[in-house]
């Protein structure tokens, strides 16, 4: 099963020497949120496109929509971005936003198996994460190991 550590970082430079520690994020103190079983490509593209109410084609069109950060040919982990938009969203959501964006989706089919109680809990959990790193300037990324 797949792990992925959203976490937050001041930059792509300082988000790509995560992949390089023993632990990833968790052990590097860029203040994680895990999840297990999800394809961050495909997941938080379809998160963003939850949370932001646009499809998800201009969700993974936009800069850094699920884009692997990290050089593929070093193997997992990697390390994917996470745009500003749904950083921005999730910092400044309400729990009736969250619930309607957690429904939304669990309908996705991304990451498949989600419960509501599983979507409406990571959502908490990282628009939590969201108002930290907004707070400090800081962007989202995820940690992901096969």
């Amino acid at each position: 099963m797949p792990l992925a550590d959203c976490f937050s970082a001041p930059d792509d430079e300082a988000a790509l020497a995560v992949p390089r520690t023993e632990g990833g994020p968790t052990r590097t103190g860029h203040d994680p949120v895990r999840l297990r079983g999800v394809d961050p490509v495909l997941a938080l593209v379809r998160l963003e496109a939850a949370v932001t109410g646009c499809g998800h084609e201009e969700a993974g069109a936009r800069p850094c929509g699920g884009q692997v950060l990290s050089d593929p040919q070093d193997g997992p982990p990697f390390v994917v971005a996470v745009t500003d938009t749904p950083r921005e969203v999730l910092a400044h959501a309400g729990e009736d936003d969250l619930a309607c964006a957690a429904a939304q989706w669990r309908a996705s089919g991304e990451p498949s198996g989600l419960t509501e109680e599983t979507a409406s809990g990571a959502l908490t959990a990282l628009s939590t994460l969201a108002r930290r790193a907004h707070d400090r300037g800081r962007r989202l990324y995820c940690w992901w190991s096969l």
